[in-house]
């Protein structure tokens, strides 16, 4: 909310679009002209109306996140704080400093996650059509509705897992049906864009390799505690009252994030898309570990994956800090 220019890779860019938005004094051209999304752009014109200063933009798209998320895991996990560390360590809180459309997108699909359990298929076409005019990569949870209605087999992942590879191989094939669609983003995918490198295209191996993992754990340990019964009925977070389709949907959203991120070696911008479906990851690991019977193991997994995520994140900002620019932090005041 209080951060500098400086502080987030597209934070001056927020900035200047920010300014450029309401000191425009036609809204209908803009958005003729502009690449961005119209419920962003009037995001923008409504901060700016209500407040003067572009500091406002962070400020309240900021104070929007951390609600949404910290709503998301008070329903959701069983284990909050450990929510809050992975969203700290598996760089979400990276993306709030540098991709402010994505996160207010992300944002608001938490709520449509809700929808998503209760079954409301109207209100949650809704919501994520509301989150893709802020960022058009949200519309792909709509993904998750059909795939949502049943507990999937072992056998709807390895099918998927074939379907993703075989995507994998013809992607170059690709590039002209993108190029068609989508050209504004053709230059992520050539050697000229910021995001098409040999080191970024390691760090999505290794990424991929750790969301991999942490999906069999979960998947290990809800297998063996498959009768999960909760004592405190009156408890009114969600993840009380529906665990089970609770963490079935996690399951195939951290899949699908999986499928993402192994999508990403072929074009690292890719790697974005990977945060429409893994914040379930946030709530499903913490929540996996607390319903584990055996406290010992319990314990040993708890800080071996502290320790993992928080090396993960040490060895970003120590050697690929300008990745994201998050650190030093530094205040706008300054």
């Amino acid at each position: 909310m209080f951060r500098s220019i400086n502080v987030g890779n597209d934070t001056d860019i927020y900035t200047y679009l920010y300014e450029s938005i309401n000191n425009n004094t036609s809204l209908s051209a803009f958005l003729d002209t502009s690449r961005f999304e119209i419920g962003y752009i009037l995001l923008n014109r409504v901060i700016g109306f209500v407040f003067n200063d572009k500091q406002f933009l962070f400020i309240v798209t900021g104070g929007f996140t951390a609600f949404a998320f910290g709503r998301f895991f008070y329903h959701y996990s069983l284990c909050p704080w450990m929510s809050v560390y992975m969203f700290l360590t598996l760089q979400f809180f990276d993306l709030s400093l540098s991709g402010v459309r994505q996160i207010v997108a992300i944002s608001i699909l938490t709520f449509a996650f809700d929808k998503l359990v209760n079954r409301k298929t109207i209100p949650f076409f809704i919501i994520v059509l509301l989150a893709s005019l802020i960022h058009w990569s949200s519309i792909l949870f709509l993904i998750m509705l059909p795939f949502s209605v049943e507990k999937k087999s072992r056998k709807f992942y390895f099918v998927s897992g074939v379907i993703a590879i075989i995507v994998f191989a013809i992607f170059p094939y690709l590039y002209n049906l993108i190029s068609i669609v989508f050209p504004q983003y053709m230059h992520y995918f050539t050697q000229s864009g910021n995001s098409y490198s040999n080191t970024a295209k390691l760090a999505n191996i290794l990424m991929f390799l750790m969301y991999f993992i942490l999906f069999i754990i979960i998947n290990l340990i809800d297998i063996k505690e498959s009768n999960i019964t909760f004592d405190d009925k009156n408890d009114e977070r969600l993840v009380i009252k529906y665990y089970r389709r609770t963490m079935d949907i996690n399951k195939i959203a951290v899949w699908f994030s999986i499928i993402m991120l192994l999508m990403s070696m072929q074009g690292t911008i890719l790697n974005r898309f990977k945060y429409v479906f893994s914040f379930p990851l946030l709530v499903a690991y913490p929540n996996a570990i607390v319903m584990h019977s055996n406290n010992e193991n319990k314990s040993i997994i708890t800080l071996i994956s502290l320790a993992v995520f928080f090396t993960y994140i040490l060895v970003i900002y120590t050697f690929r800090p300008e990745w994201q620019s998050s650190y030093p932090y530094i205040p706008f005041w300054s």
